[in-house]
């Protein structure tokens, strides 16, 4: 069964104008990945009355899930919540549970509940309240449209209240494989993985670094088994354009003192690492160093020479921009040697 399908329409003049810079559309993209639910369409309007109706029409029929971002202030440009009432062609007022919300938040810091704040009560009938545990003013669900703020802590705090209430599918996940190489030189190759993995995302993005050009080679899918033969595929076709190798010896691993009667004097590692990436190269050796689930292949076993494997290793996620979103981990190919005594 195909996973629910997701909309995101971010509304504001300040986004268009290039004033403010939108990140929540990152956010939920990432957070929608992890919870099985596809993002696959994503629009800006201004804040127009027209634009915003009739885009809320055309992506809640076209979609299972519409998830809006800005226009619910309290300021006389804030129209999101008037719009989509307007879109469903339903009534919208102040509604007495989001106001005894708001009543309390500004109780609690002593300010008033003016006629501005107020605005932020109103809800369309039949919506149902989604929670904003930061200011307390809340978003809305009517019908499959989710309204949330624009600002982009209260909007990811909007999206982890309404995440657990919608049915997923299954989570994406994503491995990533650097290449030395420009994309018109591996597109070839690229290609042909591509179509032998019609069920996967295959992406590249390229990149220059040191003065070097290469490409990141990003593969997704939601079915684990796929995902890892695309990446063996890959790992074949680009072995003599991979980053150069940076080779390693590790200790011994704990309980892995004899393999196949044998006994292990060394573990080797060689991997994907450039002079910059040092912190990565002893991650890599400690995560080697810690585990024993890696060295399950009959070809590793017997010794007889290197073998691909994917690691789990720690990242700096400021710098990899394609690691695992919900963890500082990121799965790495490595090529792995026993050494025998």
């Amino acid at each position: 069964m195909a996973n629910p399908t997701a909309a995101m329409l971010v509304i504001g003049d300040e986004i268009l104008s290039g004033r403010t810079r939108d990140s929540n559309m990152n956010h939920l993209a990432k957070e929608l990945a992890k919870h099985g639910i596809d993002l696959t369409e994503a629009r800006v309007v201004a804040d127009d009355r027209d634009a915003i109706i009739g885009t809320v029409r055309a992506l809640s029929e076209l979609y299972d899930h519409v998830f809006t971002s800005g226009g619910i202030g309290p300021t006389h440009d804030d129209i999101t919540a008037d719009c989509i009432a307007a879109a469903f062609d339903t009534p919208i007022d102040v509604r007495p549970d989001a106001r005894e919300i708001l009543a309390a938040h500004y109780a609690r810091s002593n300010q008033e509940l003016n006629a501005a704040r107020l605005r932020m009560a109103r809800i369309p009938d039949g919506a149902a309240l989604i929670e904003n545990p930061i200011s307390s003013a809340p978003g809305f669900t009517l019908r499959n449209v989710h309204v949330m703020a624009g600002v982009p802590t209260i909007f990811e705090a909007m999206v982890a209240s309404i995440l657990p209430t919608l049915t997923g599918g299954v989570p994406l996940i994503s491995q990533s494989l650097r290449v030395m190489q420009g994309e018109g030189t591996i597109a070839g190759p690229l290609g042909q993985t591509a179509a032998a993995f019609p069920n996967l995302f295959i992406g590249s993005y390229p990149f220059q670094k040191d003065g070097v050009f290469g490409t990141d080679v990003i593969v997704r899918g939601t079915d684990p088994a796929s995902v890892h033969a695309a990446m063996a595929q890959l790992l074949a076709e680009f072995a003599e354009w991979r980053s150069r190798p940076t080779c390693l010896t590790s200790s011994t691993p704990p309980g892995l003192r004899r393999v196949c009667g044998k006994r292990v004097s060394a573990v080797s590692a060689k991997g994907p690492v450039t002079d910059t990436d040092i912190p990565t190269v002893i991650a890599t050796q400690k995560a080697i160093s810690q585990s024993t689930a890696l060295f399950n292949d009959p070809a590793l076993r017997s010794g007889a020479g290197w073998s691909a494997v994917c690691v789990r290793v720690p990242v700096d996620r400021s710098s990899d921009l394609y690691s695992a979103p919900d963890s500082a981990t990121a799965v790495r190919p490595w090529w792995i040697r026993i050494s025998f005594v």
